[in-house]
């Protein structure tokens, strides 16, 4: 079985959103297609706005557990928010660079490059320049990134 690639896009009868095969890019619906840069990545700031909404914690953290399974002891990894008791990710088969990788990019880093996106988004026109405030958003990003949580304690 094949994953298809789907967007949603325009209905050409009725307007609402239909789900369209493809990507947005190739896509010949009416009014679908490549975006403009500004309204492409305006999208991707309220994509990326929503997602840090549903997600559960402001940063994540790799945890590192024993389990038995079926008598057996396995090393499970996972990813959970540091201000909630809650497992976000576990799994057998995900490596630790994955895991530690997936914790950097949680949802504060999101929300971070999304303000990022959108203060980019805003520098348009020969009157405006919005450097400093670009460079402000980028600085945030980097020290949320560099600042980190480290790994939770192991298990016993």
């Amino acid at each position: 079985m094949t994953d298809t690639i789907t967007h949603q896009g325009p209905h050409p009868e009725h307007g609402g959103l239909e789900t369209h095969i493809g990507t947005r890019d190739n896509c010949s619906g009416p009014d679908c297609g490549p975006l403009d840069p500004d309204d492409e990545i305006r999208d991707a700031v309220l994509d990326l706005e929503s997602l840090y909404e549903a997600a559960h914690g402001d940063t994540w953290r790799v945890v590192r557990e024993e389990e038995d399974v079926y008598d057996t002891s396995c090393r499970a990894i996972g990813i959970e928010p540091t201000d909630h008791n809650l497992l976000v990710f576990q799994a057998e088969s995900i490596t630790e660079d994955d895991a530690a990788y997936i914790a950097a990019m949680g949802p504060n880093v999101g929300r971070l490059l999304a303000n990022l996106l959108h203060e980019i988004a805003e520098d348009w026109g020969p009157e405006l320049d919005n450097r400093q405030a670009i460079h402000q958003a980028a600085h945030k990003l980097a020290t949320a990134i560099n600042n980190r949580p480290s790994t939770a304690p192991k298990e016993s």
